[in-house]
């Protein structure tokens, strides 16, 4: 099993370690697609954090 950038950020770079090492040969591999998904992750996070935060926003206004 590799370790990489993936492991380091909670459950969805646990999901993209395992996809990582199913799908990749060699470490250098694995690290750069641990990285990629864990970014992916990460970025899907924050536009949903944003979202709620701007929902939250237009709530408090229009009341």
């Amino acid at each position: 099993m590799y370790l990489g950038p993936g492991e380091i950020f909670g459950e969805q770079g646990l999901v993209g370690k395992k996809y990582c090492n199913a799908n990749v040969s060699t470490l250098e591999e694995s690290v750069l697609c641990q990285f990629e998904s864990t970014a992916v992750g990460d970025i899907m996070e924050a536009d949903r954090t944003f979202a709620e935060i701007f929902e939250n926003l237009i709530h408090s206004r229009s009341g």
